[in-house]
């Protein structure tokens, strides 16, 4: 966000059996400190109330200050893009 100096990747994928893989890949994260990544259902990021449905991961960055997280949505890929 704005300034932080934290980039990440997204991948996305559609599961042949229903619903969507997300894996998140930050950097820049200040390393030892514990991160959520989230599935907004808004289009600008805002934070909003969230339930644990939401969460795709929960992860501590690493000494590098990279984070990982997968999650599974129960959503299809075109529900979400």
């Amino acid at each position: 966000m704005d300034d932080s100096g934290i980039t990440g990747v997204v991948s996305v994928t559609q599961l042949p059996g229903g619903g969507t893989n997300i894996q998140v890949v930050a950097r820049g994260l200040v390393p030892g400190e514990e991160y959520v990544s989230l599935y907004y259902e808004n289009h600008t990021c805002e934070l909003e109330p969230y339930s644990e449905d939401d969460v795709i991961g929960e992860y501590t960055a690493n000494a590098g200050g990279v984070g990982v997280a997968h999650g599974k949505l129960e959503d299809d890929l075109d529900e979400i893009t």
